[in-house]
């Protein structure tokens, strides 16, 4: 007896008309609850239309890194979505870079206001303020359950040692600078920080490896940076020694930072909490041996509701913008950082040109800019590798 099996195995076809895009290959027909075409081929469907005929897949994924698998015979077969890099990552970095400059002006402006304002020129005593102040602030947090924090180890304060001491050097003599009214030869030497910083990041061997085009950006913002802040200098010969050893710190202990955080993958904040604590000993001995330490308070308006209120807020923003150096250093890199600051400072050059509270002319006002563009150009290629970089990795997980 002949059973006619069409009827039960093999589902009516219908004709498809744009839905044939969604196939991978095959005529315009297609068996939607077999698979299969009329010719025999599969029918496979790609998921963008998919997100077409339901808009609700796109409102879950709203940015989506797909991935085409290639089969057997060669062509592409399916193309599968996976989350990337969503609208908040996009703007976290760009939104660090914008509180870090905004931190940045107000810290300098408040800092230069209370130290001249009250002659307070004891910057390893601002330093060790502020150490204890984020430790006590990071402390209430995690115990408020507001923010998760590892508990500080010897391991990880070992690990974290060397950049911790630069970095505590370095808070104290940024806040010399501030302090000395003849600190211009000190400015001018920071100039030199993103090329020193690509020297050690070549010394220590990054997984990530720094580019030709890149290299050859740091040089010109470099050089161009340098060309615009050249003068007369009648600067002592301690502010030379100053100034070399704050380029030796600061182009040292960033780069040592991005360099274990690639080794031993830590968050922001732990990285920040150790470094401090690390630092706090340094600065505790460094104050006690230092010969101005018994006129600190006797210096003081501490009877002063003014005074107080002004190195509260110099604590409090000396250190937010330390936790907001770290951030956009291991959002970013070491380089990158350095890069923002010198761009910074020519920017305020600029400024001073602009209001006619610096000497005009036209190869200073070229070099500066030609360093804040490079600059510029820096940062929008880093900011572009870290972005592919996230899709790329999002790429290349498998649904």
């Amino acid at each position: 007896m002949h059973v006619n099996h069409s009827s039960n195995s093999t589902p009516p076809r219908r004709p498809v008309g744009s839905f044939s895009q969604m196939a991978g290959v095959g005529s315009g027909w297609c068996n939607p609850h077999s698979g299969w075409d009329g010719s025999g081929n599969p029918c496979l469907l790609a998921l963008p239309v998919v997100e077409a005929a339901a808009p609700w897949i796109g409102s879950d994924l709203p940015e989506n890194s797909r991935r085409r698998i290639k089969d057997g015979v060669g062509g592409e077969r399916m193309e599968a979505a996976v989350p990337a890099e969503g609208t908040g990552g996009r703007c976290r970095l760009p939104a660090s870079w914008a509180l870090y400059m905004l931190c940045s002006g107000f810290s300098e402006f408040f800092s230069g206001v209370f130290i001249n304002q009250y002659r307070f020129n004891f910057p390893a005593f601002i330093a060790l303020c502020q150490a204890l102040l984020t430790i006590v602030v990071l402390q209430l947090l995690r115990q408020a359950g507001l923010l998760k924090i590892q508990p500080y180890l010897l391991e990880s304060g070992e690990i974290f040692l060397l950049p911790s001491i630069c970095s505590g050097f370095h808070s104290i003599l940024t806040l010399w600078a501030v302090t000395s009214s003849n600190s211009i030869v000190f400015t001018f030497i920071q100039r030199f920080t993103p090329l020193a910083t690509l020297v050690f990041l070549e010394t220590f061997n990054l997984k990530k490896r720094i580019s030709f085009s890149n290299a050859f950006l740091v040089l010109l913002v470099t050089s161009c940076s340098i060309f615009a802040g050249l003068q007369i200098f009648n600067d002592e010969v301690v502010v030379y020694i100053y100034g070399l050893l704050n380029l030796l710190f600061k182009s040292t202990y960033l780069p040592l930072i991005q360099k274990i955080c690639e080794d031993h993958k830590k968050s922001v904040v732990d990285v920040y909490y150790t470094c401090t604590i690390n630092s706090c000993p340094l600065l505790l001995v460094y104050c006690l041996l230092h010969p101005d330490t018994p006129q600190i308070f006797p210096s003081g308006s501490w009877s002063s509701l003014i005074f107080l209120g002004f190195f509260c807020l110099v604590l409090l923003l000396g250190s937010l913008l330390n936790f907001l150096v770290f951030l956009c250093t291991l959002l970013s890199s070491a380089l990158t950082m350095n890069m923002v600051e010198v761009a910074k400072t020519n920017i305020l050059m600029l400024r001073n040109i602009v209001t006619h509270e610096w000497t005009f002319s036209l190869p200073l006002l070229t070099s500066l800019l030609i360093s804040i563009s490079g600059a510029g150009i820096y940062v929008y290629k880093n900011s572009r590798q870290i972005n592919t970089g996230t899709r790329k990795c999002a790429t290349e997980m498998t649904i």
